[in-house]
């Protein structure tokens, strides 16, 4: 009976590896951002779909609000994706296809490929008394 009891035990226990990816002003957690990247300060500038981002200050091909000097805390340098307005989506960018307005950036993808990783492992132990 004790012998089940271990075999049980021994099967509770699990492990999981979080990736761990800190920089440019965010953090990533298993290729997810941990907040709406509003912070985010990398050289991204190419969205999820592969597109060119077009830069903050200009107004082509697409006219837009989130300029620089509508936004002076929002770091909107060169054509790098941002999140100046905070939104849930995360940093983003206009592009320069005159039929996409604007596309998501995975910043984390973009982190990954750049940067060592630190996983942590945590182990749980469940025991079960029959």
């Amino acid at each position: 009976m004790t012998f089940n009891v271990l075999l049980l035990a021994l099967a509770a226990i699990a492990s999981v590896s979080a990736q761990t990816i800190s920089g440019d002003g965010v953090v990533c957690v298993n290729g997810v951002l941990t907040s709406r990247g509003q912070t985010y300060i990398g050289t991204l500038n190419t969205t999820t779909g592969g597109r060119t981002c077009q830069a903050w200050a200009s107004q082509t091909p697409h006219a837009h609000t989130r300029t620089p000097a509508n936004f002076p805390n929002g770091n909107l340098v060169s054509n790098y994706c941002r999140n100046p307005e905070n939104s849930r989506t995360g940093p983003y960018c206009f592009t320069t296809d005159p039929d996409i307005q604007f596309e998501a950036c995975d910043v984390c993808a973009d982190l990954a490929a750049q940067q060592t990783t630190t996983t942590t492992t945590t182990s749980t132990t469940t025991t079960t008394t029959t």
